[in-house]
């Protein structure tokens, strides 16, 4: 069930499932404060970072307070209830900016087929939650979070499927018998799990074109 409710600042804030999703005193200091912490964790890589990506659209305010901090940048939000995107756009005109697009998906395995979520994850991105959605449905966002990061088998072959352009370049048999370690860095910073896609590579696969793959998997993986 979702309900609006006002804030003691007059601003609204979404309730689902009888929980609130901002704060119901002030929201939109509540995401100022947000992105001030992340700005001072140097959680941005604004120097390399050409795509945001947000977990959960809660009522809006962590959204729009990123889309005015960082324009330049893209930002995708990632949510899975229609409704509550419908009644936030109606009470935050702001998100219909160009640079910001909502992609509403149930089913987590799906994203890979939807044009947005194809574009936002060719380009080097950062990976962003509101926590209170993703609280309220922690078994979608994290395998969200798994498709994004591509630390298994499973979402690392759903990640490829944005890379139409690479999949000629695999071994469909390397890949059907690809194990199940984990890939990503480890605790001092080596790759693990490298070793595997190494095997992946098509024979007839030429060298520079090699490279260049490296180059997009180690974006995917790391």
């Amino acid at each position: 069930m979702i309900l609006i409710e006002t804030s003691k600042t007059g601003h609204p804030v979404i309730r689902k499932n009888g929980r609130l999703l901002d704060s119901s005193i002030d929201p939109i200091r509540e995401a100022m404060t947000y992105f001030k912490r992340l700005d001072e964790s140097r959680r941005f890589r604004r120097g390399s970072c050409e795509q945001l990506i947000i977990l959960g659209l809660g009522s809006g305010y962590q959204v729009l307070e990123m889309h005015k901090q960082v324009k330049s940048i893209p930002i995708l939000v990632i949510e899975n209830d229609q409704e509550l995107v419908e009644r936030v756009i109606l009470g935050q005109p702001g998100l219909n900016a160009a640079e910001l697009k909502i992609c509403v998906e149930t089913d987590w395995t799906k994203l890979s087929l939807n044009p947005d979520f194809r574009d936002a994850v060719v380009n080097v991105y950062d990976i962003f939650v509101h926590g209170p959605s993703t609280q309220l449905e922690p078994e979608f966002y994290q395998g969200v979070e798994s498709l994004l990061r591509g630390r298994d088998k499973l979402s690392f072959l759903h990640l490829l499927k944005t890379r139409p352009e690479l999949l000629a370049l695999f071994d469909s048999k390397a890949i059907e018998n690809f194990g199940k370690q984990p890939i990503g860095l480890d605790k001092v910073g080596e790759a693990v799990g490298l070793e595997q896609i190494c095997g992946l590579f098509h024979e007839n696969s030429r060298m520079s074109r090699e490279r260049r793959l490296w180059r997009a998997l180690e974006e995917l993986i790391t």
